[in-house]
Formats: structure tokens, sequence, C-alpha cells
């Protein structure tokens, strides 16, 4: 039905294409008729008035023509890839309705911190991938947004790392580096939270290795507090709150487009 939809649109869009494109020759043939008309003289000046006025209303129509085009474009793209992210989070997690929460939480989300919202999706389908849980993998998300904001790096890239942290267990200097923590502090988080006694900076990535999943995000929830509310407070700069702009547009443009589908 959804695909219908689309080609439907398409068929739609390409005709109103051939009908903005004929009535570009219009304006053209307009403009060639007001030249004529202004060297015919004084005469001929209250008919190239009414040209003009035909010319300005014809141009405005066909941008809003080109706008509407536009935004119904943005709308399905937007709904398709919402509607991508359900089927794939249905397949991982073998309940679409637990891929509908999880979607309906990303979106919320979204709408209180400044990460794009599919930024948010496309990292809680890998860490899914990776086998974290709903809960681990919320908990992982708002820690990669804390410390994506309190280094400068890119969120895709903190997100990929904690996730690969939490699965697989690696917590090397250039994965610690791109979360903004040192060998010294996950061993001191792992001591104080008792995993470990005696982790150092020279031992805590063998030691994190041998923890279990459960534990890793444990631990790496734990390092990562350092950077608490650091996102949530950078939706008040301009940045944040055009992010947050955006994100709202893109929830506007879904609902648009599962209409129109």
């Amino acid at each position: 039905e959804a695909a219908s939809g689309v080609a439907d649109f398409s068929e739609a869009a390409s005709g109103a294409g051939d009908d903005a494109g004929s009535a570009t020759d219009s304006i053209h043939e307009f403009a060639d008729a007001e030249s004529e008309a202004g060297s015919a003289g004084e005469e001929g000046g209250s008919g190239i008035s009414v040209f003009r006025g035909a010319l300005l209303e014809l141009a405005e129509g066909l941008a809003v023509t080109e706008g509407l085009k536009e935004l119904a474009t943005d709308a399905l793209e937007a709904y398709s890839s919402i509607q991508q992210a359900t089927v794939s989070l249905t397949a991982l997690t073998g309940s679409a309705e637990a891929a509908d929460q999880m979607i309906g939480q990303l979106e919320a989300t979204a709408l209180q911190i400044p990460v794009a919202t599919e930024s948010l999706v496309g990292a809680a389908q890998r860490m899914t991938a990776f086998g974290l849980t709903a809960d681990q993998v919320t908990t992982l998300l708002g820690d990669a947004a804390n410390a994506a904001y309190a280094t400068g790096n890119a969120f895709d890239t903190v997100a990929q790392r904690i996730g690969n942290m939490a699965a697989a267990g690696q917590a090397g200097v250039r994965q610690l580096l791109t979360l903004g923590l040192s060998a010294q502090q996950l061993a001191d988080t792992m001591n104080q939270l008792g995993v470990t006694t005696d982790a150092t900076a020279a031992t805590v990535t063998k030691a994190f290795k041998g923890l279990d999943v459960d534990t890793r995000v444990e631990v790496l929830d734990a390092a990562l507090q350092k950077f608490s509310g650091i996102a949530q407070d950078s939706a008040q700069t301009v940045g944040g709150a055009w992010q947050i702009l955006q994100d709202q547009w893109e929830e506007v443009a879904k609902e648009t487009g599962a209409v129109l589908a």
C-alpha cells in the first residue's frame, strides 16, 4: 500500500514538473509580449502592467508547487526511514511491540537532547544487533550523548565506541579517549564498584574484557557520570536548540509521510 502511494505521488510529482516546465515557457512568452508591448509606446502602458501582474501570480504559484513537492518528498523519506528502522528492530528484538516502544522512546529523547533522531535510531539498531537489551541501549545512548558533547567528538563515533566496549569488552586507549576517559579512571571505577579490587591503568584492559556484558554496561555508565547532564544543558545553546527544532520538524514530516503513504 505504501509503495503504491509513493508511486502515485511520483507520477503526480512528474506531472507537476511537466506543468511547471510549460508554465516556464509561458513566462518567456509573456516576457516577449511585454517587450513588444513596451516598444509600442505610451498607449501600451496599462497592458504591460497587466502582463507584469500575471507573471508575478504565475511565479508565486510555481514556487508554491515546488515547495509542496519538496515537502511531500521529505515527508515520505522520513516516514520510510522510520518504517525501515522499525522493521529492523522488530527482526533484532523478535517483537514488533518492543520495536515500536524503542522507536517512540528514541523520538522522545531526540526532543530533549540535541542529537539527530536518525543518529539515535541508527545507534540503537547497532547496539541491539550487538545483543544489548533495550534498557542497556537507552542507558548507553544517554552516556554517549553526554560524552560526545563533553569531548566534541561526533555522537555516531562515540556511540559506536561505547557499544563495542560494552558488547565486546574492547577498552583500549583509543576507545577510552573517544569517550573522554583514561585507563586509570576506568580502573578506579571498577574498583569503586567492587567488580575488581586491584585494577590499574596497566591491567584494566584485560580486566574489563573479563567482565560480563551487564557489568561492563554498569561500569561504563558509572565512569561516564562525570559528564551527566551535559547534553541536556547543550539544548539551551543556539546550536542545541536548532538541532531539537530539526528533530521536531522530522517528527512532523514523519507524520505527514504516514498520511501520504
